[in-house]
């Protein structure tokens, strides 16, 4: 049985860091008339470690029978606040785009299928 883990990640300052090259992380959030777009690197090693090291305390107990929250610090790279009005524009985009992905993954899926299937 899987286990939900909720994940909250939350990034510093980005007038104090310095930034990575890239973002592995975004959260979005709306206020009023606008939408922000927050850009996030976070380093895998610091959830490896968290789940990793047996002798921790800290380390989150993996019970399948309840939720576990578990909040990361990762660095800002970039913040971006879009008016709602320029936002909804981009509507008819996203679907479009997530409807590729998923047809992307479809065709991994089927080939992975095919590749196991020959290989026994």
């Amino acid at each position: 049985m899987a286990r939900n883990v909720t994940f909250r990640v939350v990034g510093e300052d980005p007038l104090l860091a310095q930034s990575p090259l890239f973002g592995n992380f975004v959260a979005i959030s709306h206020a009023g008339n606008e939408v922000q777009f927050e850009f996030i690197y976070l380093d895998i090693n610091e959830l490896a470690k968290r789940f990793g090291q047996p002798e921790e305390d800290d380390r989150p107990d993996l019970n399948p029978e309840q939720t576990m929250n578990v909040e990361l610090r990762g660095k800002t790279v970039a913040k971006v606040i879009l008016p709602v009005s320029s936002f909804v524009q981009l509507e008819e985009h996203l679907k479009g785009l997530f409807q590729r992905f998923r047809e992307a993954a479809a065709k991994t899926e089927d080939a992975r299928e095919e590749r196991s299937y020959g290989s026994d």
